[in-house]
């Protein structure tokens, strides 16, 4: 039985379009993200909502059906972390390169050792460079979290790129930019990117 539509609608907007364990936004991969059940189906885990995170691919499949993960200091097993439960912001924290997630608390540890959310045991590191990618294009790291309904602005960026560098380089904008220009849809979405940081 798969997860109905309308419970997939309210995960998506409960998360943003922001991958729910490192708050990566949907937009910046190649394919669309999954939901991952935070309790697995196969132990009884339901289609709630609140049972239900966005997450790409990669680490849906690393989680398994795991609910705990090894902290590597204290070499305890801990809960992972719950995006519906939890606040990101006091567990996790990005290096100021941007390149690496942190675990600031046994939870957070846990849960990168676990997920292995930087690559360090699996692609060669292929996530790290993606995020270099995303730093140049001041789209990381993520710049906002919601909590309760606030939302909290984590990161603003010094300098921003031009929006057409980011359209021209994902294939399914292409449209706005052959056979003909769109110099008005794109300008466009820059004013609606314009406005969002001026209110910021």
């Amino acid at each position: 039985m798969s997860v109905p539509a309308a419970v997939q609608h309210a995960v998506r907007e409960r998360a943003e379009g922001r991958y729910e364990y490192c708050h990566s936004p949907e937009w910046v991969c190649a394919a669309r993200f999954t939901l991952d059940h935070l309790l697995p189906r196969s132990r009884g885990g339901t289609h709630e909502p609140h049972n239900l995170a966005l997450a790409c691919r990669r680490c849906n499949e690393r989680r398994y059906n795991f609910t705990t993960g090894r902290d590597p200091v204290t070499q305890k097993e801990i809960p992972l972390f719950h995006p519906v439960q939890h606040v990101w912001s006091e567990h996790f924290a990005w290096t100021p390169d941007g390149q690496w997630i942190v675990g600031t608390t046994a939870i957070g540890r846990a849960t990168v050792e676990r997920l292995d959310l930087n690559d360090e045991r699996h692609d060669d590191g292929f996530i790290r460079v993606s995020r270099i990618l995303w730093v140049r294009g001041c789209w990381h790291p993520p710049p906002k979290e919601a909590v309760d309904g606030v939302v909290t602005h984590t990161h603003i960026p010094r300098r921003r790129r031009p929006v057409q560098d980011y359209l021209q380089g994902q294939g399914r904008y292409r449209h706005l930019f052959a056979p003909h220009r769109n110099d008005s849809a794109i300008q466009q979405i820059q004013e609606q990117v314009d406005r969002y940081w001026a209110a910021v």
